[in-house]
């Protein structure tokens, strides 16, 4: 189970043998977002899931200056600020700060 925030979750499959992966999101409850639940394949304890997902503008944990804003005034730019509860709505996670998840994302 993961928490996530106004993400659009595309597919999850298992990372060894490519095979998609049943998922249901919870109903959205406020500011905390939504529940990801992922039914992952029985037989190992340790997994490497593969979540293809997209970010919304309304990404409370990215913040976005604009060209005006920044040093150079021509591109924008953008930093995450995942305090306290911010990092669910970047990418799916355990978003809690006794949680460490290590994450690629391309």
């Amino acid at each position: 189970i993961l928490d996530v925030k106004d993400l659009k979750i595309d597919s999850i499959t298992d990372n060894d043998t490519q095979k998609k992966l049943a998922f249901d999101i919870s109903e959205s409850n406020g500011e905390f977002g939504s529940k990801l639940a992922i039914e992952l394949p029985q037989g190992s304890k340790e997994y490497v899931v593969v979540i293809k997902y997209e970010t919304s503008p309304k990404a409370s944990g990215l913040q976005w200056l604009s060209p005006e804003q920044t040093a150079g005034k021509e591109h924008p730019y953008v930093f995450s600020q995942f305090e306290p509860i911010a990092a669910r709505s970047f990418l799916p996670c355990q978003d809690t700060p006794s949680v460490k998840t290590k994450y690629q994302a391309t």
